[in-house]
């Protein structure tokens, strides 16, 4: 099927979110083109920590020939219409469900619309009766205009509720044991509490705003719309943060640290550097970046390389065995080691696997003295 041709005269778009992080919302779009995802700023975006069968930008809904139409964006798990995979533009209609990713978030079509009803009045032949008819049709217009407003703010107060239903979830988590994580972090991540409390502040601003609004009667929904996106942002912030406080961080150290190394370079114009690797396999091979053995450019020639590991007196001479033309990552091997060293285990290699938001825990030697 082709591409579309253009239809502004087409009704807004409105859809309820069945399954997924953000299953029960109901939405209505009146512009021309909305994405779907979970990278920021799309228009129609799924839960960025637990919706992962979504991609970024996975798909497109867009108002053309008078109705609504669905494509995939090539996405990595598929778009489906009714069960199934669509390649191309489908058009849309009331009760037609569209899944992102065969085991993703499913929505379901309400009211793509009509165009509206137009009035034409025939000849008539009495002007009393042309009056009464143009009376009447005054009177259904107003009927439909105050039914028209009455939906409106009816849809307004169905999303300010789902907003304020996140705004509770965000705010929600046991205070105690948020500090109680935190704790135990023992100082090991900087400034995590304050970033906890600056979050629950914004959030809670969102909510008072939110507050002003119902008071006030006001149903603007482009400010609903920008209020949305926020709130997205910020939930989604308060939860990584969460997250992170909950990291057993001493036990995390306990397990790696063995494994990370200091790593001495002395080039050959005699200027020497100190950085971080870790311990790949206990045969003394030792990952780092390319930029502390080839220089920010790649050009420069190293003349020595020494590693020393942590808790260890011992510097062991070492030598570059590989390093990556395309990432910033160098390969190195220890010379003349007797025995086996530590190791991090359970290397994952495929980044693609981590969703956006996990907390990550660094772990190398900052400065001259080893830390954590």
């Amino acid at each position: 099927m082709g591409r579309p041709g253009a239809s502004p005269d087409a009704p807004a778009l409105h859809l309820r979110i069945r399954t997924g992080g953000r299953a029960g919302e109901v939405r209505r779009f009146r512009e021309d083109v909305v994405d779907v995802g979970r990278a920021e700023g799309v228009g129609l975006r799924f839960d960025p920590e637990s919706d992962l069968h979504v991609s970024g930008r996975h798909a497109r809904l867009q108002r053309r020939d008078g109705q609504w139409w669905v494509r995939d964006l090539d996405s990595r798990n598929g778009t489906f219409v009714d069960g199934d995979r669509i390649q191309d533009w489908v058009p849309l209609a009331p009760g037609r469900t569209i899944r992102f990713g065969w085991e993703g978030p499913e929505i379901e079509v309400l009211a793509p619309g009509a165009a509206a009803p137009e009035f034409r009045q025939g000849p008539s032949r009495m002007a009393v009766g042309a009056t009464a008819l143009g009376l009447v049709a005054i009177a259904a217009v107003l009927v439909a205009s105050g039914r028209a407003r009455e939906a409106e703010r009816a849809h307004w107060e169905e999303e300010r509720t789902a907003l304020v239903a996140r705004i509770d979830s965000a705010l929600a988590a046991d205070d105690a044991a948020v500090d109680a994580a935190v704790d135990a972090l023992e100082g090991e991540v900087e400034g995590l509490a304050d970033a906890l409390l600056d979050s629950r502040r914004r959030v809670q601003a969102f909510q008072r705003r939110l507050d002003a609004l119902a008071e006030a009667g006001e149903t603007d929904q482009r400010e609903l719309q920008d209020l949305r996106a926020q709130i997205d942002d910020a939930t989604a912030t308060i939860s990584g943060q969460r997250r992170a406080a909950a990291l057993d961080a001493p036990a995390l150290l306990g397990r790696i640290r063995p494994a990370a190394v200091m790593v001495y370079t002395e080039f050959a114009n005699g200027e020497r550097s100190v950085a971080s690797g870790f311990a790949i396999e206990g045969r003394g091979r030792i990952v780092t970046n390319r930029h502390v053995v080839a220089g920010a450019d790649g050009d420069r020639r190293v003349s020595r390389v020494g590693v020393q590991f942590s808790g260890s007196p011992q510097v062991w001479p070492a030598q570059v065995e590989r390093m990556s033309p395309r990432d910033d990552l160098a390969l190195l091997r220890i010379q003349n080691l007797r025995g086996e060293n530590p190791t991090v285990t359970q290397l994952n290699t495929r980044t693609d696997t981590l969703a956006r938001g996990t907390p990550v825990l660094m772990v190398g030697f900052p400065g001259p003295e080893p830390s954590g």
